[in-house]
């Protein structure tokens, strides 16, 4: 089965780059974004170290869990960072880097790259689920 297909989701929030970098590592912070639409993450681990690993679960409003979990590749604060990312189950691991710049506006711009994919159903479905996770990411109210 081939792994080729990849997503590329872009959003610019009003954190600064710093509080984005943040968000993606401290489990207090990803409990409040990393899940699209009304699902919720229960507890999230981070080792938030190259090879380090984490884990999460994102729960269902019917109260299925979802659990994701891999190792940080790379971590270059506060401008980028990547990892791998795994459902418990599933068949594929797939990449994911992002990369957090200073945008316009005093805004940040965050793009997300996630390759590895079995289909372009399965690529599109994360794609939908990453735009939802950023819209909440963008509605963080932080205190720096």
């Amino acid at each position: 089965m081939s792994s080729d297909w990849a997503i590329a989701v872009d959003k610019s929030v009003a954190l600064s780059v710093e509080d984005v970098y943040r968000a993606w590592l401290e489990p207090a912070l990803v409990k409040r974004w990393m899940a699209p639409g009304t699902m919720r993450v229960s507890e999230p681990t981070i080792d938030a170290r190259p090879d380090g690993e984490w884990q999460l679960v994102m729960i269902d409003v019917d109260g299925s869990p979802h659990k994701a979990s891999g190792k940080y590749t790379s971590l270059t604060e506060p401008s980028a960072l990547a990892l791998t990312w795994a459902w418990d189950g599933g068949h594929y691991t797939t990449q994911i880097t992002v990369t957090i710049d200073a945008g316009a506006n005093g805004k940040t711009d965050v793009c997300l790259e996630q390759r590895g994919f079995p289909s372009m159903d399965v690529a599109q479905s994360h794609e939908a689920g990453w735009a939802g996770c950023l819209d909440k990411l963008g509605k963080l109210q932080l205190d720096s």
